[in-house]
């Protein structure tokens, strides 16, 4: 990300556009009030806190979000943040387990000289992904900075993690997901896992979490919730999945999703309409900050209809919805039901 471009709106480290200095729809980061973002940032933390005392490594450290979530949570972990923003090093002042290095994080990661439980890497710019912290040559090289039993975890952005939020089989045309996998069994025949949130996802390299250790009921929720969304990966020809080439733009995974959608929609319409509902449900709660009122509505539309179909998916985004209302023992309740599964690639 280029230097100073970023302006603090509403607890939101909001991007801006590094010619003419206006606010753009990105947020970076955000300064966290409550224990949970209801974001990405939620998993990153999740990710960090399933192993005991981790030591972190954090590419794209940003202004420390999920750092912000652990102390939230009282779950302590340690360990050394690589952003390429040095303005950001006022908001980093206020959390200090983490040592950040203010450089790009290629040069960074070279002067590296331990190991680490978790690395999570989430390097984005105003352009898109910074390709090269997901390509082949640095997959290796995370791989390699692990201690034993450690794990890589790469934060994720196209419209495959939607589809499999909804529980929707992924077409077999280029995409970031079919990429990375091609990319990561290239070098490893190791265990990897997809947590899908809702518009984004985790690619998980290695061992799976540990149950986290906490009285706080959010923290038990969270862990809950992306413990049963954790899809392992197991028997796939990755020869069959199609690479989607350099740059990944910003611009270039809109095009791409729009193929994804097209291609959904010629393999299976019945499937695509419920996608387009699921969606037309849960996009307010997620673009916007609703009121407790409107989730309720947003909960109710969505309860009545799951009376007629009995849909994972479905109580997965439920459950989500209670989480954001603080009812708890409704957002376990149908939490407890059943956890998504990988649903697979339509091939031709």
């Amino acid at each position: 990300m280029s230097l100073n471009t970023w302006k603090m709106i509403n607890d939101a480290v909001v991007i801006c556009n590094p010619k003419t200095g206006e606010p753009t729809p990105l947020i970076h980061s955000v300064i966290v009030k409550s224990d949970l973002s209801y974001k990405y940032w939620d998993y990153l933390a999740w990710s960090a806190a399933s192993i005991n005392n981790s030591d972190v490594l954090a590419l794209g450290y940003g202004a420390g979000t999920f750092a912000q979530l652990l102390h939230k949570w009282g779950i302590t972990t340690k360990g050394i943040g690589i952003e390429i923003d040095e303005s950001l090093k006022e908001l980093h002042s206020l959390f200090n387990d983490y040592k950040v290095h203010y450089c790009d994080f290629r040069d960074g990661v070279k002067k590296l000289n331990t190991k680490f439980d978790t690395i999570l890497i989430d390097v984005y710019d105003e352009k898109g992904y910074v390709d090269d912290a997901y390509d082949t040559e640095w997959i290796k090289i995370f791989l390699s900075l692990r201690k034993e039993k450690g794990r890589v975890v790469f934060h994720c952005m196209d419209l495959t993690g939607s589809f499999l939020a909804a529980g929707i089989p992924l077409p077999s045309i280029p995409s970031v997901l079919a990429t990375m996998l091609k990319r990561i069994r290239s070098v490893t025949n190791e265990n990897i896992y997809v947590v899908p949130l809702w518009s984004s996802y985790l690619l998980w390299i290695g061992e799976p979490p540990q149950k986290i250790k906490s009285s706080i009921l959010p923290v038990q929720w969270v862990d809950l919730f992306f413990h049963s969304r954790m899809m392992p990966i197991e028997t796939i020809d990755v020869n069959k999945l199609e690479a989607f080439s350099r740059p990944w733009t910003y611009e270039r995974l809109e095009e791409n999703n729009k193929s994804l959608l097209f291609e959904l929609n010629r393999r299976a319409p019945f499937l695509l309409s419920k996608f387009n509902h699921l969606v037309q449900i849960m996009e307010p709660a997620l673009q916007r900050n609703s009121t407790v009122q409107e989730l309720e509505t947003i909960i109710k539309t969505l309860s009545s209809s799951l009376s007629e179909n009995d849909d994972v998916s479905s109580n997965h985004a439920l459950s989500f919805l209670y989480a954001m209302i603080r009812n708890w023992s409704e957002a376990f309740r149908v939490l407890s039901k059943q956890k998504l599964e990988f649903p697979g690639w339509f091939f031709e």
